[in-house]
């Protein structure tokens, strides 16, 4: 199996975690931001495309020639790995890195609230238990 830094280590991968982070791309954009030449990129763009990972709207403009941009569909987002355990232990260790405690404190309470008022009424059972597998189910998704 490959690792996540695999993944986005290949081209493919590459595309799709550029278009992830900036919303949408055109080809420019893409060739750009990932360094490959047009042509590669068209060539992974069509295949993302092919396999439903992509999608693509037709943007006009009063003036010249209308172009594409490239999203990334919910199929393609399912197939990027999950580095939510990456990015909480990465936000953790520079959260403990704060000397004020004070600071600590609110920044921990911020999320906290708001990942409580996130989940609130998805996370519904009667026990502990049920709670949090509710939870843990939502947070999966």
């Amino acid at each position: 199996m490959e690792t996540q830094n695999e993944i986005f280590d290949k081209p493919s991968g590459r595309i799709l975690r550029y278009i992830l982070e900036c919303g949408e791309a055109t080809v420019k954009d893409i060739e750009d931001g990932v360094q490959v030449t047009r042509n590669a990129v068209r060539i992974q763009v069509d295949h993302l495309v092919s396999q439903g990972l992509l999608g693509s709207r037709l943007v006009k403009n009063e003036r010249g020639r209308p172009y594409k941009v490239y999203f990334v569909t919910d199929k393609g987002r399912d197939s990027l790995p999950n580095l939510y355990k990456d990015l909480a232990k990465s936000l953790w260790q520079e959260i403990s890195k704060i000397t004020n405690s004070r600071r600590k404190e609110e920044i921990v309470n911020t999320i906290s609230s708001k990942l409580a008022d996130d989940y609130k009424s998805k996370v519904i059972g009667d026990s502990v238990k049920e709670r949090l597998d509710h939870f843990v189910a939502e947070l999966n998704k």
